[in-house]
């Protein structure tokens, strides 16, 4: 069954929209500078994230929150090797706080979260190499 977006989801996922409209931009020149082998992948990345984001408001509805990974959203991931658990908060880059497992949807694994579906496999690539994690649990928050 289908559940409505409350109006304060409704209100957050619109700002995040304006923000990606308004520092877009500014986001990509800070963190990947025009001439960065990754910029163009983050700029599709971004762009998939507001088309994602228009749907959902478009459709007014809440399972999407349930079963995608999106700005705000606390995600359990089970690492595939070994079965540890692990929780994390995707996060505008200046809200990244490890301290409080508040991950930016910029760093390696915020990337491959971002948009993924509850049950989905994810492969992070890191400078030590790479690692699968299954993404376990998802929890949409407004932010506090």
């Amino acid at each position: 069954m289908n559940r409505s977006l409350d109006a304060s989801i409704a209100t957050s996922l619109i700002e995040q929209l304006v923000f990606f409209d308004e520092q877009r931009q500014s986001l990509l020149e800070r963190f990947y500078p025009d001439h960065h082998r990754d910029r163009r992948r983050i700029e599709q990345l971004m762009n998939r994230y507001r088309n994602r984001l228009e749907q959902i408001i478009a459709g007014n509805n809440t399972n999407t929150l349930e079963h995608t990974v999106l700005i705000g959203s606390y995600v359990k991931v089970r690492n595939e090797e070994d079965g540890t658990m692990e929780s994390y908060c995707l996060v505008l880059p200046d809200d990244a706080n490890m301290e409080e497992h508040c991950i930016s949807f910029l760093s390696p694994i915020g990337q491959e979260l971002l948009l993924s579906d509850k049950g989905q496999t994810i492969t992070v690539q890191t400078p030590a190499g790479s690692y699968q994690l299954i993404v376990a649990e998802i929890d949409f928050h407004l932010p506090a």
